[in-house]
């Protein structure tokens, strides 16, 4: 486990340059989300930015949920309505074809930036990043499906990637022909 008081003290400085109204200040108060789900065990690992954030929408809570058997807990039919709505977009084709609970097991969402904001700024680099990539590399090593979602130029360059950044989604027209034949294996096995 990661202590996050370094990145505190840089997103003190950070959050200092910006109005309180900025996009890409940083939601401290929710808290650090570096990941949905199980990054350790997840045979698919889809690698994005950092946490959404959407005043008067987005909770502290949202990301500590605990459902027993869903490491993915955002997904389980009693996480809140909004929080549960935003995975349809990456994951919705999955949910559709395998349920929530399957999808739940075996996908993880690594964020690049543990802390949410409105709009991710690619420029921030916090002492956590390390921690992040080592933790898609363990992934790989130990033979995860690891997918670029966003911020291809930071993730490592030779992972395959969704054919659209600002849309990403696990699904055949979201990924090319073999990424998706080894994202249905992984489900299926």
């Amino acid at each position: 486990m990661i202590d996050y008081a370094e990145d505190l003290n840089c997103i003190e400085t950070y959050n200092a340059r910006r109005g309180s109204n900025s996009p890409t200040r940083l939601q401290i108060h929710m808290g650090p989300s570096p990941y949905d789900g199980d990054p350790h065990h997840a045979r698919i690992i889809l690698l994005m930015n950092n946490p959404g954030y959407t005043p008067g929408v987005s909770m502290p809570s949202d990301h500590s949920l605990v459902f027993d058997d869903w490491p993915l807990a955002g997904l389980h039919q009693n996480a809140p309505p909004a929080f549960r709505g935003w995975y349809q977009r990456p994951l919705g084709h999955l949910i559709r074809l395998y349920g929530p609970q399957k999808v739940s097991k075996t996908v993880c969402l690594l964020q690049l930036c543990p802390w949410a904001s409105m709009r991710f700024d690619s420029s921030l680099v916090l002492p956590s990043r390390r921690y992040q990539l080592l933790l898609a590399e363990e992934a790989v090593q130990r033979g995860a499906v690891v997918i670029a979602g966003r911020s291809f130029d930071i993730w490592p360059s030779e992972l395959p990637r969704v054919r659209n950044r600002l849309n990403p989604t696990l699904s055949p027209k979201g990924l090319d022909d073999c990424t998706w034949e080894k994202v249905q294996l992984a489900l299926e096995w």
